[in-house]
């Protein structure tokens, strides 16, 4: 939608909302925050009963103790009461853990209204608010970009990508892409900019997610097959309890006598440890699991994770260390001078002592093979910021052994590629041989980068000037594997789980 649009659809300018109106709407569409989790000690207590067999239990407790068999209405309680209570504990115990995770996002925010820029907490923003934002803030609030400079943002929250995605103020075109949309949740990795507030709390996607939490989980197999059979139980007691009341009553027995051998027979038929021996047991398995840093926040889910046959499985930052590395360097056959690793060395400069905003630069700036790349540091001179529309960057450097000025461009194979028409390091079909590199570095599972150069003078670097460059070479990144991850997936095929990895990667 238009910017103007926006601002017609949510009732603000560029002066933002007047405290009057913003405090209309906070009344009318609620504080800024996720969904709680509702689930009380009682809801939590209540759910432990839910069960038909603990309610056969219950009732013959009762008539035991009515008959005067109170040794047996006492083992009995106790034992509900056993399992009742360790059930109770562990998914409370679990459900305050989740609870924490609330704090994540709660935080101050800086808006205009009435045209003053003023700082308020983030649970007071409603639609139509001017949020600002830079460097390190995370978003409270879904936000339609309206200006921003050098904007990059992680949403690894919510996609589970580690690398930064860039931000404009303007729409996509195909209206596909968020690339001016900032979701609550994600964090500023570069830049700053302005945007209007479009939804907060639960109109959020991170608050969709939180709601989906909020409802009730599904109901298992464990719990399917567990309620089977206690109904089984029950209809088997019942029928066989009136029977011999019945019976009983047509010999002209007396009705204590009657009532006294029925409440045996139903006692026998009932396996009063089972709710027990199941709460016991999975009970024992969520601490195992606690023990491992996994929140168990239902009992018998436990029951369903050992039936798991496709474990579908996150990629970054769960099989891997969620840290990109140096891995590769692949400079041409017939290189005579410099290689991609002294060419890339021009960026270390480029920083001015500042940390890199991205993690393909902060791998550069920490691998000691670039450092080492080059005895005198290279002059930074300007260039182009990386621009994830251009998908590559330039470096403008002065070499510090003759004195000529480069221009050392980065970026995605494809759009690097495109801009180079020679490759002297790699012979006279370098082009076939650059692509033939390429797809080994992609088959691999590492993400390459391409670096290509030009001959350039002094002064401003502009778009045409990313033309006609000569191809240097590929750095390889990957983000490896954690420890353990290769055990973690040979013991699932050993168990006969069949493991899919989602991924947003090559």
């Amino acid at each position: 939608m238009p910017l103007d649009g926006v601002r017609a659809a949510l009732g603000t300018n560029e002066s933002g909302l007047t405290d009057a109106e913003a405090a209309t709407r906070l009344a009318a569409g609620g504080p800024n925050v996720l969904p709680r989790q509702r689930a009380t000690a009682l809801r939590i207590f209540l759910r432990q009963l839910a069960n038909p067999l603990l309610g056969l239990l219950i009732l013959v407790a009762f008539v035991s103790f009515v008959v005067g068999q109170r040794t047996d209405a006492v083992i009995i309680t106790a034992v509900m009461s056993l399992s009742v209570g360790l059930g109770f504990f562990d998914e409370y115990r679990a459900n305050q853990a989740a609870v924490l995770l609330e704090s994540h996002v709660t935080r101050r925010a800086r808006v205009t209204r009435e045209g003053r820029l003023i700082e308020i907490p983030a649970e007071q923003l409603v639609p139509g608010d001017l949020l600002r934002v830079e460097t390190g803030d995370i978003l409270p609030a879904d936000v339609r970009i309206t200006s921003a400079r050098d904007l990059a943002v992680d949403e690894s929250v919510l996609t589970g990508e580690s690398v930064a995605v860039e931000k404009t103020a303007a729409a996509p075109d195909d209206g596909g892409e968020m690339s001016a949309i900032l979701l609550a949740g994600s964090t500023v990795r570069s830049g700053d900019g302005e945007g209007i507030v479009v939804a907060t709390g639960r109109a959020t996607m991170l608050g969709g997610i939180a709601r989906r939490l909020e409802t009730p989980p599904p109901v298992t197999e464990f719990q399917r097959g567990l309620r089977r059979f206690s109904l089984l139980l029950v209809s088997a007691t019942a029928v066989l309890t009136t029977f011999i009341l019945g019976a009983n009553a047509l010999l002209g027995r007396g009705w204590l006598e009657s009532i006294l051998f029925a409440l045996a027979i139903a006692v026998g038929l009932t396996p009063q440890l089972l709710p027990a021996i199941v709460t016991v047991s999975l009970a024992t398995g969520s601490r195992r699991l606690a023990a491992r840093q996994v929140i168990v926040r239902h009992l018998v889910a436990i029951e369903d994770l050992g039936n798991i046959e496709v474990l579908f499985s996150d990629k970054t930052g769960t099989l891997t260390a969620g840290t990109i590395t140096l891995e590769r360097i692949v400079d041409g056959p017939e290189r005579k001078e410099r290689g991609v690793l002294e060419w890339a060395a021009a960026f270390l400069p480029a920083w001015q002592g500042l940390p890199p905003r991205n993690p393909i630069d902060l791998a550069l700036s920490l691998d000691a093979r670039l450092a080492a790349a080059s005895d005198t540091p290279w002059e930074a001179r300007g260039g182009l910021p990386f621009s994830y529309t251009r998908r590559a960057g330039a470096v403008l450097a002065r070499d510090p052994n003759d004195g000529q000025t480069w221009l050392v461009v980065t970026g995605a194979a494809e759009e690097v590629l495109a801009r180079c028409s020679s490759g002297p390091s790699w012979g006279s079909g370098w082009a076939a041989s650059a692509q033939a590199a390429l797809d080994d570095l992609v088959s691999h599972g590492i993400r390459p980068l391409t670096v290509a150069i030009a001959a350039h003078e002094d002064g401003e670097v502009g778009e045409d000037d990313l033309r006609g460059l000569e191809f240097v070479g590929f750095l390889g990144f990957s983000d490896p594997p954690k420890p353990g991850a290769m055990e973690a997936l040979d013991h699932l095929a050993r168990l006969g789980v069949e493991v899919k990895v989602l991924t947003g990667d090559h």
